[in-house]
C-alpha cells in the first residue's frame, strides 16, 4: 500500500518467517476495485463521518493503493483474478500446543505434520480432497490434502469427517488419539484408503468410540509400507461401530492389514457388520502379533475373521461371529504355509471355521464352531450351557469374567455391556439444568424451537456445539437416551 510503516514491518516479517521456517502469505487490503476508485472511496468515508472535504480530522486512506491487485501489482482490467489454490485449509508444521475448536471446513483438509500436543475439538472436515487418478495401492500417498494427524500426542475428538476421495484421517507418530468422531463417505475413489488409515511406525495410538461407515474400501487400514518391521505397538482400535465398507471394491475387509507386524495391536470391543463384498476383520498374508478380542462381527458377505497365511503369533479371543459368508478362514493352506503360534480361543463362530491342520495349525482352545449356539438380540449368551462359563482362562489375558470360567463369545452374562460408537457427555443436553439428561430436556428444546418462551441452559442444550440450539440437538439427546436405555435394560436383564 506504499505506506512507510508497512515497508519496514514487511522486512521484519520476512526475517521472522525465515527464523521460524514458516510460509509467508502476501495479501493486499482491497477496499475498491480499481485505482481510479480511490477518490470515490474517500468521498464515501467523508459522508459516513459527516465531514467536509477539507476537514482536518476526517479519517481517510493515506494512499490510493487499496485496490484489487494482480500478482505483479497491476490492476486486473482484464477481469481475471488468480487465486492461489491451497492444498489444505489448515497447515501445521513443527507446531506444539495449539488447540482448534468449533470449526467447519468445506473443500479443504487439515495437515498436522511433525506436530505435537495439539487438539482438534469439534473440527468438522467435508470434501477435503479430489484427484482424478486412482493408482491403487499408492493412493494414500497422494492424499496430502486430506486430513493428516502426524506427530506425537495429538487428539482429534467430537468431530465429523466426510466425503473424501482418499482417507478420512491418516495417523502417524506416537500417542495420538481419535475419539468420538463420525467418519463416513470416504475412499470414494476406491483406492487403498480408509476412514482411519494408520501408517507404519505408529505407536500408542487410540481410535475409540467412533462411528466409521460408508467406505469405497476399508474403514480401518494398517497401511502396507512394504517394510514388515514397521509396527504399531500399543495401538488400540476399540469401541467403534464399523459398517458398510468395500462398496466399490472386492477382496478386502472392514478392518484390514497386509504383511504387518502388529507388535501387540489390540482390536477389541468393536461392532463390525453389514458390509457387502467384504470380510470383517481381515489379517491378510503375513500378519503377526495382532490381538483380536471381544468383537461382534455379523452380516458381512464373506468371512467374519480372516487369518491368511502365514498367520503367526496372533491371538483371536472371545469374538462372536454369525450371519457371515464364512466364520473364520485363511488362505492358502497348502504345504509351506503356517498358522503356527496363533491362538484361537473362546470364540463363538458360525457357520464354521477353517484352518490349516497338522504341524502348522493354530492352537484352538474351547471355541464354539457351528450354528447351534444361542445368543439374544444383544449378543449375550442365553440359555446355552455350551457358551456360559464354557471358556478357558488364558494365561496373560486380562478378562473380568463372572462365574467359574469366561463365557464363550464377546459378551459376558452379567458383565459390563459395551455399546460401540460415539458417546455423548451426560452434562451436555441438560436443557432444564436439573442435573439429569432425560425426555424433559427434549421437550424443553422442542418447545423453544417452536417459538415458546422456555428458560433453558443454552450452553448445555447446544449438544453438537455448533452455536445454535435446534432440532439437531434434540436428535443427539434422543440418540444418547436410546443407547442409555438399551444399556440399562440389558444390565437389568443380565
Amino acid at each position: 500500500h506504499s505506506l512507510p510503516e508497512q515497508k519496514r514491518i514487511n522486512i521484519e516479517l520476512i526475517k521472522i518467517a525465515k527464523e521460524l521456517d514458516i510460509k509467508i502469505v502476501a495479501t493486499n487490503d482491497a477496499h475498491y476495485v480499481e485505482k481510479t476508485d480511490a477518490n470515490m472511496q474517500k468521498y464515501l468515508l467523508l459522508v459516513g463521518q459527516n465531514k467536509n472535504i477539507d476537514s482536518d480530522d476526517a479519517l481517510t486512506f493515506e494512499t490510493d493503493e487499496f485496490y484489487v491487485k494482480t500478482e505483479d501489482g497491476n490492476e486486473p482490467k482484464s477481469g481475471e483474478i488468480q487465486i492461489q489454490k491451497r492444498d489444505n485449509s489448515i497447515e501445521l508444521w513443527n507446531c506444539e500446543y495449539i488447540n482448534f475448536e468449533n470449526i467447519n471446513i468445506i473443500g479443504g483438509g487439515v495437515t498436522a505434520h511433525d506436530t505435537d500436543h495439539c487438539t482438534f475439538d469439534n473440527v468438522n472436515v467435508f470434501y477435503s480432497d479430489f484427484f482424478r487418478t486412482n493408482d491403487g495401492y499408492n493412493t494414500h500417498i497422494n492424499a496430502y490434502n486430506s486430513t493428516r494427524l502426524c506427530g506425537d500426542y495429538n487428539t482429534w475428538k467430537n468431530s465429523e469427517i466426510a466425503y473424501t476421495m482418499s482417507s478420512g484421517i491418516l495417523i502417524n507418530g506416537t500417542g495420538n488419539t481419535v475419539t468420538n468422531c463420525d467418519i463416513h463417505d470416504i475412499a470414494i475413489g476406491g483406492g487403498y484408503n480408509a476412514a482411519v488409515s494408520i501408517e507404519g511406525n505408529t505407536y500408542d495410538t487410540i481410535v475409540s468410540h467412533c462411528n466409521l461407515y460408508k467406505s469405497g474400501r476399508f474403514l480401518v487400514y494398517f497401511i502396507n509400507t512394504g517394510v514388515y518391521g514397521d509396527g504399531y505397538g500399543k495401538t488400540y482400535i476399540e469401541y467403534n461401530d464399523c459398517y458398510d465398507a468395500m462398496y466399490l471394491t472386492r477382496d478386502g475387509g472392514v478392518i484390514y492389514g497386509y504383511h504387518r507386524n502388529g507388535e501387540g495391536v489390540i482390536i477389541r470391543n468393536n461392532w463390525v457388520h453389514d458390509s457387502n463384498n467384504s470380510c470383517g476383520i481381515y489379517l491378510d498374508n503375513n500378519c503377526s502379533n495382532f490381538i483380536v478380542r471381544n468383537n461382534v462381527v455379523w452380516n458381512v458377505t464373506q468371512a467374519g475373521i480372516v487369518l491368511n497365511t502365514n498367520s503367526t503369533d496372533n491371538l483371536i479371543y472371545r469374538n462372536t461371529v454369525f450371519d457371515c459368508g464364512e466364520g473364520i478362514q485363511g488362505w492358502p493352506k497348502t504345504d509351506g504355509y503356517t498358522q503356527k503360534g496363533t491362538v484361537v480361543a473362546n470364540n463363538a463362530v458360525a457357520p464354521y471355521a477353517d484352518f490349516i491342520v497338522g504341524a502348522n495349525a493354530p492352537t484352538l482352545i474351547t471355541n464354539k464352531f457351528g450354528t447351534d449356539f444361542y445368543i439374544n438380540s444383544n449378543f449375550i449368551p442365553e440359555n446355552d450351557a455350551t457358551l456360559i462359563d464354557g471358556g478357558t482362562v488364558i494365561s496373560g489375558i486380562e478378562d473380568n469374567y463372572i462365574g467359574s470360567s469366561p463365557d464363550i463369545g464377546a459378551y459376558e452374562v452379567g458383565g459390563d455391556y459395551f455399546i460401540p460408537g460415539t458417546y455423548y457427555n451426560t452434562i451436555a443436553g441438560d436443557a432444564n439444568a436439573d442435573g439429569r439428561v432425560n425426555l424433559k430436556d427434549v421437550f424443553c428444546i422442542r418447545k423453544r424451537c417452536a417459538g415458546f418462551t422456555v428458560t433453558i441452559d443454552t450452553a448445555a442444550s447446544d449438544v453438537d456445539q455448533d452455536g445454535n440450539v435446534n432440532m439437531k440437538d434434540v436428535l443427539l439427546i434422543r440418540k444418547y437416551l436410546v443407547k442409555l436405555e438399551k444399556e440399562l435394560s440389558i444390565k437389568t436383564k443380565a
